[in-house]
C-alpha cells in the first residue's frame, strides 16, 4: 500500500518543458477541502487556489435560495460612502424568534460575493457547518434572528486543542455595495471547560468580551491574505464591563458598541495592500 501511494503521488519538481501528472494525499475532512497550489522558479512565482467538495457533505449555506431571498424592490443599491451611514440604521443587535432585539450585537459586517467570502472563509480556516446539523447557539440554547430567519450561514474555527471555538453567523442583507454583496455577521468566542471531555459534557461558555471575537476574525482574515479593506462604525451601543448585558439565552456580554466592516477577496491578497478606509476610530 506504501508503494502505490509512492508511487501515485505527484512529484515536487517539474523540469523544463516537462508535463507530470499525479495525486496529492491530504487527510480525510467533511465540508468543502481548500487547498493551494504554488509554482514557481528562480524568476518568479504563480499561484492557484482550488476548492472541492467532499462527496457526502452539504454545507447549511447551499440549502438558501439566495436570489430568492429579497425582492428587486428591497434591495438597496449603495455605493461605499452610502454605505456608512447606512450601517447606522440597521440592527444593534440580533433577536429571538419572536423578533424581540434582544440578541448579541451584530458587531461583524463583511462585503464581497458570497463565492469570495466562502474562499475567504476556508483559506482563513473556518469550517463549515453540515446541512443537517441542529442550528443551536451552544449546548442546546435559543436560536438567534435576523430578517425574521436564521442564519444563512454558520462557520466555526477551532482553537485550544478544539476546546474553545469562535463562531460566525451570517446573514444575506438587502444591501448591496457598489455591486458587492453585504453580509451582516455575529461573531463569538465559546470557552471550552479544563479538558476536551469535560467540554463535552458540560459545554463551553460564552467569552463574554465579544469585542475580541471581532478582533481575532478581522485579524484572521488579514493573517490569511483575504481582506481588502476594513473599516469601523460605531452603533454607540456600549455595554460596560462592569455592568455587563444579557441576551435572551442569559450569556453575559460587555462591548465598545463597534462593528468591524471587512471587505473580503477571494483570491490571497497580500498584507501590504490591505487598506483601512477611517471611517469610525476605535476609542481606547
Amino acid at each position: 500500500m506504501d508503494q502505490h501511494f509512492h508511487r501515485s503521488a505527484i512529484g515536487r519538481y517539474v523540469h523544463p518543458g516537462e508535463t507530470i501528472s499525479g495525486f496529492v494525499f491530504t487527510h480525510l475532512s467533511p465540508a468543502t477541502k481548500s487547498f493551494n497550489v504554488d509554482l514557481f522558479n528562480s524568476t518568479k512565482a504563480q499561484n492557484f487556489a482550488f476548492f472541492l467538495q467532499v462527496p457526502g457533505f452539504l454545507p447549511d449555506h447551499a440549502e438558501v435560495d439566495f436570489e430568492s431571498l429579497y425582492t428587486t424592490d428591497e434591495v438597496y443599491e449603495l455605493s461605499t460612502e452610502s454605505l456608512r451611514d447606512m450601517l447606522g440604521d440597521l440592527p444593534v443587535n440580533t433577536m429571538d424568534a419572536d423578533g424581540n432585539p434582544n440578541g448579541l450585537p451584530i458587531n461583524v459586517v463583511i462585503v464581497g460575493n458570497g463565492r469570495d467570502v466562502l474562499r475567504a472563509l476556508l483559506r482563513a480556516g473556518w469550517y463549515e457547518t453540515a446541512a443537517n446539523a441542529p442550528q443551536k447557539a451552544n449546548g442546546g440554547q435559543a436560536v438567534y434572528y435576523l430578517y425574521g430567519r436564521r442564519s444563512d450561514a454558520v462557520f466555526r474555527f477551532q482553537r485550544n486543542n478544539k476546546v474553545d471555538r469562535n463562531e460566525l453567523r451570517l446573514w444575506l442583507s438587502p444591501i448591496k455595495a457598489d455591486g458587492e454583496l453585504v453580509w451582516l455577521g455575529q461573531v463569538t468566542n465559546f470557552v471550552g471547560q479544563r479538558t476536551y471531555i469535560e467540554t463535552v459534557f458540560f459545554g463551553a461558555h460564552l467569552d463574554p468580551d465579544v469585542d475580541d471575537a471581532r478582533r481575532f476574525t478581522s485579524q484572521n482574515f488579514w493573517y490569511s491574505q483575504g481582506l481588502q479593506s476594513f473599516a469601523f462604525v460605531d452603533t454607540g451601543n456600549r455595554i460596560a464591563f462592569d455592568q455587563p448585558g444579557t441576551d435572551f439565552n442569559g450569556n453575559r456580554y460587555f462591548t465598545d458598541g463597534y462593528r468591524a466592516v471587512l471587505w473580503l477577496s477571494g483570491e490571497p491578497y497580500s498584507l501590504l495592500e490591505t487598506s483601512h478606509l477611517g471611517w469610525d476610530e476605535l476609542q481606547k
